[in-house]
C-alpha cells in the first residue's frame, strides 16, 4: 500500500506537462475489491481503495486539463484468490457477485489492459 499511490502520483506529476500538451489521459488500474472488499485481502483492498481515491482527487484537481480514470476489474483467478476460492462460503459470495457482472465470471489474464485502452478513448 505504501508504494501503490505514491508512485502513481509521482508518475502523473512527472508526465503532467506532456499530458496537458496532448490533452492526454491517465488510467489507473484499481480493483472492484477497492470498492466492495474481498475476504482475506484487507491490505490489497485498502491499497486499491486508496488508488481510487487518489484518482478521484486528481480528477477534481486536473480534470479541466487531462482525463483521469480508474478502472476496477474483478480480481483474476490467480494465486492471490486461491485461499478465497478454497472456502465454499467465500466462493459462493464471489459467484453471487459475479452474476451481476457482464461476463458473469472472474477475469482471465490481462483483460484490464484492453479496458484501459477503451478508457483512454484511443486505440493504441
Amino acid at each position: 500500500m505504501a508504494v501503490e499511490c505514491p508512485k502513481r502520483f509521482v508518475m502523473t506529476k512527472l508526465a503532467l506537462v506532456g499530458l496537458v500538451a496532448a490533452r492526454g489521459a491517465v488510467v489507473n488500474v484499481a480493483s472492484v475489491a477497492g470498492k466492495i472488499g474481498e475476504e482475506g485481502l484487507a491490505i490489497y483492498c485498502a491499497a486499491k481503495a486508496a488508488l481510487i481515491g487518489l484518482t478521484q482527487a486528481l480528477a477534481l484537481e486536473l480534470g479541466d486539463r487531462i482525463r483521469l480514470n480508474a478502472i476496477c476489474p474483478r480480481p483474476d483467478q490467480h494465486r492471490m484468490m486461491a485461499a478465497i476460492n478454497s472456502k465454499p462460503d467465500a466462493r459462493k459470495r464471489l459467484e453471487a457477485r459475479d452474476s451481476g457482472c457482464a461476463l458473469r465470471r472472474a477475469g482471465r489474464g490481462r483483460g484490464g489492459d484492453r479496458l484501459a485502452v477503451v478508457a483512454c478513448g484511443k486505440l493504441c
